[in-house]
C-alpha cells in the first residue's frame, strides 16, 4: 500500500510583505512562466488556485503592456 508523504508547500506570493501580486513585477512573474513564456499549471508552482488566477491575470497583463514577451 502506497502512501502519499505530506509536502510542505512553500508559497513565494503569500509571503505577509506581498500578498498583492502586481503586475509590475516582473521579476516574481518569471518565476511562474515558463522558458517559452507560458504559465506554469499549479500542479508545478504549489500556489493556491486564488493566488494562481491572480498571477494569471497579473502576467497577461504585464503581456498587454508590454513588461514580458508573449513568447520567447
Amino acid at each position: 500500500m502506497t502512501h502519499k508523504k505530506n509536502r510542505k508547500t512553500y508559497d513565494h506570493i503569500c509571503i505577509p510583505d506581498t500578498t498583492y501580486v502586481d503586475y509590475k513585477n516582473v521579476r516574481v512573474m518569471r518565476k511562474y512562466t515558463t522558458i517559452y513564456r507560458r504559465i506554469k499549471p499549479r500542479y508545478y508552482t504549489k500556489v493556491p488556485m486564488v493566488v494562481q488566477k491572480s498571477l494569471a491575470r497579473a502576467i497577461k497583463n504585464a503581456r498587454f503592456m508590454a513588461l514580458i514577451p508573449f513568447t520567447k
